[in-house]
């Protein structure tokens, strides 16, 4: 009858710390309102998928390649097919893999440009290395081969969230990871 609002509270809970809720960042009324705004069927799913996922004893396994995506590339491998961009060199500012609460490990990325399904193809690749399909190694040797067929699938959009967009004007300091997190 309520849709979705009686886990809002407790989902932000898990999500963010007593500090950065404190702070009544907008990036929490983003996220509120995105749990909001998901169906039931869609949270149960969400849920299904990540019921039996584990990745805390392979998160050193993951954070290792996170490293390799930093800088300046080309990322034509982790770009979708028909992407419309004339260029695929892309800058990631950071990359980082943690355990964000005791139960949930999450993928943050700043880059000053994404290309079409970017971060999900990242998270899809780390994903299968933190499950043990492919080797920590197998990301940068993705990443200078240019070839989509060198990553990981394509990671579903369940999670994924966009915090805030800056453009040039803009400070790119405030995009930088782990303040709003701490």
């Amino acid at each position: 009858r309520d849709g979705l609002e009686p886990l809002v509270a407790q989902t932000l809970e898990r999500w963010f710390t007593a500090a950065f809720l404190a702070r009544a960042e907008p990036a929490v009324e983003s996220v509120a309102a995105m749990i909001r705004g998901t169906s039931r069927e869609g949270y149960v799913g969400c849920c299904a998928v990540l019921a039996g996922i584990d990745l805390r004893p392979r998160l050193a396994a993951i954070r290792c390649p996170t490293l390799v995506l930093v800088g300046e590339h080309d990322f034509a491998a982790f770009a979708a097919a028909g992407h419309g961009r004339e260029s695929t060199v892309r800058t990631v500012l950071s990359c980082r893999v943690w355990r964000s609460s005791p139960s949930r490990v999450q993928l943050d990325v700043s880059a000053t440009g994404f290309l079409w399904n970017m971060v999900r193809i990242i998270a899809g690749t780390l994903l299968e290395v933190g499950m043990g399909r492919r080797d920590a190694a197998s990301v940068a040797r993705a990443l200078a081969s240019g070839d989509r067929a060198q990553s990981g699938p394509t990671a579903g959009p369940e999670g994924l969230c966009l915090l805030w967009g800056l453009y040039p004007e803009d400070d790119p300091a405030l995009i930088l990871p782990g303040d709003w997190a701490e």
